[in-house]
């Protein structure tokens, strides 16, 4: 836990050693902690996507060159990117972050690597199983959250599979 805490905190060099001490029946634990510097951001790039330029997929970036690394926002901006591919129909869209150390002294490079998939477009609607409701009372609903024909698949929004809501 200790370690996770460092690592998220932008000190990619800690050393953590636990110490134990066995004394009349009871265990003292002390924790040696050598935090070592803590890095801040140097660049930030993507490799991998095309669909998007650059100015897009910096929007809402929470870790910007000169700010302290943080795992937790690196890892909300890649949230943040599968929301934006999965609302333009890249059902099957993947972002994996990860940091590289560069020459410079406490600094690291962010990149996140994207794997757009195919992109898929909404085809026919199909309704079946409504004995209560009318057809074009379901197709209302589907048209205001842009399930309609020709537009992109929101994979962000649409249920998983199986789920059957909306």
């Amino acid at each position: 836990r200790l370690e996770t805490i460092y690592h998220e905190r932008g000190f990619l060099d800690f050393n953590i050693e636990a110490k134990k001490n066995f004394t009349n029946g009871k265990v003292y634990i002390t924790f040696e902690i050598d935090e070592g510097p803590s890095y801040s951001v140097g660049k930030v790039y993507f490799t991998g996507g095309t669909y998007f330029d650059n100015k897009k997929l910096l929007e809402g970036l929470q870790l910007e060159p000169g700010h302290v690394y943080h795992k937790r926002r690196a890892q909300a901006h890649v949230k943040q990117l599968l929301k934006l591919y999965r609302e333009n129909g890249f059902v099957d869209a993947a972002v994996v972050e990860q940091y590289k150390f560069t020459k410079d002294p406490n600094v690291v490079n962010l990149e996140y690597t994207i794997r757009e998939g195919n992109q898929f477009r909404v085809g026919r609607v199909d309704i079946t199983g409504n004995e209560q409701t009318q057809d074009k009372v379901i197709r209302r609903v589907l048209d205001e959250y842009g399930f309609t024909p020709g537009e992109f698949y929101n994979a962000d929004l649409a249920p998983k599979e199986g789920n059957g809501k909306l």
